[in-house]
């Protein structure tokens, strides 16, 4: 009999041994399917599961263990660490395994999977030497924009980051212990004032290429957009590859930093099993942790938006509200059937970023890719384009800092550059009147497609970030990609009301 034909025939009795009960023969079957694939780790550990069940705790660590040392060898960090959290559970003698965790195989696989063949790498966009002029748009797509011209909204990005405190200066590489999460977005490259800017623009300095953080926007693949009420969409197998999750954010943070934070991060996760439907994140809650998705998947609802929800999948972090202080949770997340997830409160990252400062950094550029491919996935914008479109679109942006009170467009003059609102607070002036603008939202473009000068004031409240797109890269963004251009002529044409419910 092949190895094949026997493990369908185990499969076949493990799912008999389940249906009637018979601990014993779900006991056999898992063993014998751990002898003939010992490459799965989901045997060894289901058996771990088992047999802790029969009572038998010995046996069970020692299977869990075999476990461990499979997903580590191939490269599955976030379940590695999720497993041994459960040993410790119930080993509490056994926190060495936290601090043995090995991430070379992980760092390894994500090597391999986030380098491009020469034939796909694109040469960024050169800066013109002189500013070009306006972009001139379809004809048939820019009929006379109504008074006043609107904003367009994109959707709302997925778990945006609430306001920090500002930070004119980026934060220093080592701070006193127990000193807070510096605020994200003291990162990015703040907005300075162009020198030569006229008094009828808005203009800042443009990034040298060399200075610019491209954004990684590898969790794209793993975000599905769910219509409702359409059908959820299909989610990644079960049991993705190593390879496949080595690209997503999680795994990215636990293989880049240091084996001891990594064991620093491990000893202060908590483990979390909820089972299907059950939520997770409450809208409206305070934000106190951050998540890693180590097993399953999670919906995150969005019902007042054009996306009803986006799921994702194992490999993800979820969470990101916690990293900036009076962070708020933006949206219910449910699990999707059962998942493992591990939870870090932020007091813990209080006490671990002082020691392990490039920590922060690499959580900013993380999150700031997982906004932007929530972005490029759940907005109309981009719907035209594929993967590798969109991917490099997400390259043609500067990720800026704007601080508090600075305006990133005035009624009555030229804005220099397309803009998304990522994450932060940001007002909207009209006739007199301030609202607050959503994170998502899309402006800029009517000054660089119709030659007018802008309508509204925008200004950010709060330290943000924002995606900006400079005129001249603007202009090849245009040139290369017609149905975007003509998407925003036409959102450039749509008026909307400060008033929520007009």
């Amino acid at each position: 009999m092949g190895e094949q034909d026997k493990g369908r025939q185990l499969r076949d009795a493990l799912d008999r041994a389940i249906d009637k009960g018979r601990q014993k023969d779900v006991i056999a079957a898992l063993q014998g399917l751990e002898q003939c694939e010992p490459n799965e780790p989901r045997w060894p550990q289901r058996l771990g599961d088992a047999l802790l069940k029969a009572g038998k705790k010995t046996e069970a660590e020692a299977a869990w263990m075999r476990s461990l040392e499979v997903l580590v060898r191939q490269g599955f960090l976030p379940r590695a660490v999720a497993l041994a959290k459960l040993i410790v559970s119930v080993n509490p003698q056994r926190t060495d395994i936290l601090s043995k965790i090995d991430q070379g195989a992980a760092k390894q696989l994500r090597a391999k999977a986030t380098e491009l063949p020469a034939a796909a790498r694109m040469t960024p966009p050169a800066r013109p030497a002189v500013p070009p002029k306006p972009v001139e748009p379809p004809a048939r797509a820019l009929p006379t924009p109504p008074q006043p011209v609107a904003e367009a909204r994109l959707p709302e990005p997925v778990l945006e980051l609430a306001a920090g405190e500002a930070q004119d200066e980026r934060p220093p590489l080592s701070m006193a212990a127990g000193a807070p999460v510096p605020a994200a977005v003291s990162a990015a490259p703040k907005l300075e004032r162009a020198r030569d800017a006229s008094d009828d623009e808005v203009r800042f300095d443009d990034l040298d290429l060399a200075d610019m953080d491209w954004v990684d926007a590898s969790d794209m693949e793993a975000i599905s957009v769910v219509q409702q009420p359409a059908a959820a969409p299909k989610l990644p197998p079960p049991n993705p590859t190593a390879a496949w999750v080595s690209k997503l954010s999680a795994t990215a943070l636990l293989a880049s930093i240091p084996q001891r934070a990594l064991a620093e991060l491990a000893v202060a996760a908590r483990r979390l099993d909820p089972q299907d439907d059950e939520l997770v994140v409450k809208k409206g809650a305070r934000a106190t942790a951050l998540y890693v998705i180590a097993e399953g998947a999670v919906r995150v609802s969005l019902p007042s938006h054009q996306a009803g929800g986006v799921d994702l999948a194992a490999g993800q972090i979820f969470g990101e509200a916690c990293l900036l202080k009076s962070g708020k949770r933006q949206a219910d997340v449910r699990s999707r059937g059962h998942s493992v997830l591990l939870e870090v409160q932020v007091s813990d990252l209080n006490r671990i970023i002082p020691k392990w400062p490039e920590l922060s950094n690499l959580l900013f550029g993380l999150l700031v890719g997982r906004l932007v491919a929530n972005l490029l996935q759940t907005s109309s914008l981009f719907a035209a384009f594929d993967m590798a479109q969109r991917r490099e679109i997400a390259r043609m942006f500067e990720v800026r800092r704007a601080a508090p009170g600075t305006v990133l467009q005035k009624a009555g003059k030229r804005t220099d550059a397309l803009y998304v609102a990522l994450m932060g607070e940001f007002d909207i002036e009209e006739g007199g009147l301030v609202a607050s603008m959503a994170p998502g939202t899309i402006f800029g473009h009517e000054s660089l497609l119709t030659r007018q000068n802008a309508e509204h004031t925008i200004r950010a409240s709060a330290d943000a970030v924002v995606l900006r797109m400079p005129a001249g890269r603007f202009a090849a963004f245009a040139s290369q990609y017609p149905p975007a251009l003509e998407h925003l002529a036409q959102l450039a044409t749509q008026p909307i009301s400060l008033w929520p419910g007009d």
